[in-house]
């Protein structure tokens, strides 16, 4: 029977024990001001080998992952309140408004109209189901400054 001792946070030791019958048995250790502990019990690392953790690698990969997930809710944060104005409109432009731009283009199309058509739609500074008469050719400019909006956020490095 063998146990290994691995650090894998500060606080926290992963202990892995090798049975004669070849099953494992997993458990872990707890720090507790300075000290080792499974449970209540206080456990001696003296003489054991224990594969200790580099703290500032640890931690800097730690503060590595949370300025990436920092900067991926701000980037979708700002995709999800994007508005652009097209010819004084305002228009919503995150995704699902610039489906709904590419859906309501597609299907003014396929009817026939033309740039300077009417479509009624709700904006995004107005009240849910207060539509407003813009052109065909103000949903595409729409859909286009959104859409380049987007590739705009999405390219910031």
């Amino acid at each position: 029977m063998t146990i290994t001792y691995t650090q894998i946070t500060p606080t926290e030791i992963q202990t892995i024990e090798t049975l004669q019958d070849g099953r494992f048995r997993s458990s872990a250790l707890a720090k507790v001001n300075n000290e080792w502990y499974s449970g209540d019990n206080l456990v001696d690392l003296t003489n054991k080998t224990v594969e200790w953790l580099d703290i500032p690698t640890y931690e800097a990969e730690q503060d590595a992952i949370t300025a990436l997930q920092t900067f991926k809710s701000n980037r979708q944060s700002q995709l999800d309140n994007a508005v652009v104005d097209a010819n004084g409109f305002l228009f919503d432009a995150d995704e699902k408004s610039i489906g709904r731009l590419s859906y309501a283009i597609s299907a003014a199309v396929e009817d026939g109209m033309i740039d300077t058509d009417n479509v009624e739609w709700s904006l995004a500074d107005t009240p849910t189901g207060v539509m407003t008469s813009v052109t065909l050719a103000d949903l595409k400019l729409a859909r286009k400054l959104a859409v380049q909006n987007m590739s705009t956020i999405w390219a910031i490095s």
